[in-house]
């Protein structure tokens, strides 16, 4: 009989294995393998996105890298699903996606679930920020330090509104400024990019000051397109590559973020990308240090510190004891506040925009609405144009529809396991949703891809907590986006400003470089002047 000559095995009272022992052996593996991944495990009762989900992630990964994963999970959630969507499907050996809004409570608002070190993909400069904790301690320790700079009072208050309220005006006059009584019409221009410099000048001076941010609305020229460079607004654009060689996939996804490096061509680009936000972020943070240090007035040295994301950090003192936050924290988690919202709120914006130019009778109807504001939208307080109904309506259907960035969220499930609509699911489990799928549920969200805001109007009280409850765009529990009031304020007010003195006209529609996107293109869009 032929042997094999395993030296392992060479221990006392233990011979080589035959071949045969080994073939069997290999076989008993396989086997128990098989029959734990498909019958066994307690994971084996969820519908499997593919046959070889129980086994490996390979089919899934190849299918992130040919596609969205928005659409990926919402059609297996469908087709699983019979004639209604299946709640739970198995997308890996270890690992189910979610599309039921009763288990976001569960997940997400409970605190218990743990983020995955799949967050880790976003850490700036090496250093962990609020976004990327895995623990939730951790998390809540860092959210504390300029929770208050975010809180409604704030954004309700005087130095927000300031802030939002004088950039809009100064897109507001650039648009005016285009037009004349005998050309009451602008010439097309990039709503999103408006849109995005719009954005990022109010968070970097809601994140440092009312002086200290970014003038990206005064570079607008009448003469140009408008696109990312001639604004410069590449300086911050970590997302705007093609899929294949796009920052999302190549340095979140396992195996590949581990080998990007030796993928000189998308490794070098991605590197790139990285070092043009970093040296903006750090200008920023060089610019208003020297002012802090300037000030020669302890008041208002205070007062710059005290409405200053960056300046709550600059002087935290932790109450253990431990040292003030270093220069490489504080820079990764400012570049993380400033970078969050600059693709988000820009493309709802746009979609906004977009769907006020096919649907008139919506744009007439926000226009009427503006109307009631006897003081007129800019005289008027936060407060008044807040409770606007429709224009909060148009806002939230909007949220719902647009998806940016195809963050899955995952989580894993704590010690003792969880039950999730009917399925348990072990300790160690990952388990993630999506806001893209969440807004989908036809038995929430009736026609969920139709453009409906009247749908958040109805009177019946209890079928609207139940579309509040499903309302995903922000995340939700004590990982919720921390910024949440301050995109709504923007948004809102952005939107008052312009339909109070513009009507707007869709002249094309470019599909974006980016097919992960919800469905929408970057808008050309004309504004005629109202006066």
């Amino acid at each position: 009989m032929s042997t094999i000559d395993i030296t392992l095995m060479h221990l006392p009272g233990l011979r080589p294995l035959s071949l045969e022992s080994c073939i069997i052996l290999s076989a008993a593996v396989t086997v128990f393998y098989l029959a734990n991944s498909y019958f066994v495990n307690p994971l084996s009762r969820i519908p499997s996105i593919h046959w070889s989900a129980p086994l490996s992630r390979a089919w899934y990964t190849y299918s992130l890298f040919t596609g969205p994963r928005t659409h990926m999970h919402l059609k297996a959630h469908r087709n699983l699903g019979g004639d209604a969507f299946q709640p739970v499907i198995r997308i890996g050996p270890n690992e189910v996606s979610v599309m039921a809004s009763a288990a976001i409570k569960t997940i997400y608002e409970s605190g218990n679930f743990n983020r995955t070190n799949w967050y880790e993909a976003f850490m700036k400069w090496g250093q962990h920020i609020m976004f990327t904790f895995q623990s939730g301690q951790d998390h809540q320790n860092r959210r504390r330090i300029y929770m208050k700079n975010y809180n409604r009072t704030a954004i309700f208050g005087a130095h927000c509104q300031h802030i939002i309220r004088s950039r809009s005006t100064k897109l507001l006059n650039f648009l005016l400024n285009q037009t004349s009584k005998e050309s009451p019409t602008t010439r097309p221009f990039l709503a999103r990019n408006l849109c995005r410099a719009l954005q990022l000048d109010v968070v970097t001076a809601f994140t440092f000051s009312d002086t200290d941010g970014t003038k990206f609305l005064d570079r607008l020229d009448s003469s140009l397109y408008n696109t990312v460079e001639e604004v410069g607004l590449e300086v911050i654009d970590l997302f705007y590559d093609e899929r294949n060689g796009s920052y999302l996939f190549w340095e979140i996804e396992s195996p590949f973020k581990y080998l990007i490096n030796f993928f000189s061509k998308i490794s070098r680009e991605s590197k790139a990308a990285h070092r043009r936000a970093e040296s903006w972020t750090s200008g920023l943070i060089s610019q208003f240090e020297a002012r802090y240090r300037n000030c020669k007035d302890e008041t208002e040295r205070q007062r710059l510190v005290e409405s200053s994301i960056y300046g709550k950090m600059l002087i935290h003192q932790p109450s253990n004891g431990s040292e003030q936050l270093r220069w490489e924290k504080r820079a990764a988690e400012i570049l993380d506040h400033v970078g969050a919202g600059q693709e988000n709120l820009p493309a709802v914006l746009d979609f906004v925009i977009r769907q006020l130019c096919i649907y008139p009778d919506v744009q007439e109807a926000i226009r009427e609405e503006l109307k009631t504001l006897p003081a007129g939208i800019e005289a008027s307080a936060y407060a008044d144009i807040e409770k606007l109904p429709y224009l909060n309506a148009v806002i939230l259907e909007s949220l719902r529809i647009v998806t940016v960035v195809e963050s899955y969220q995952p989580r894993f499930v704590p010690k003792g396991g969880c039950t999730i609509e009917g399925y348990y699911l072990p300790a160690g489990t990952i388990v993630s949703s999506q806001p893209y799928l969440i807004h989908r549920q036809e038995n929430i969200f009736p026609e969920p891809e139709s453009f409906l805001p009247g749908r958040w109007l109805i009177e019946d009280k209890e079928k609207k907590r139940a579309l509040m409850k499903s309302m995903w765009a922000f995340s939700s529990g004590p990982r919720g986006c921390i910024g949440k009031d301050l995109s709504m304020a923007t948004m809102k007010i952005a939107i008052g400003y312009i339909y109070s003195h513009f009507s707007t006209q869709l002249m094309s529609e470019k599909r974006p470089k980016r097919p992960w996107e919800a469905g929408y293109a970057m808008n050309e869009v004309t504004f005629t002047s109202l006066h």
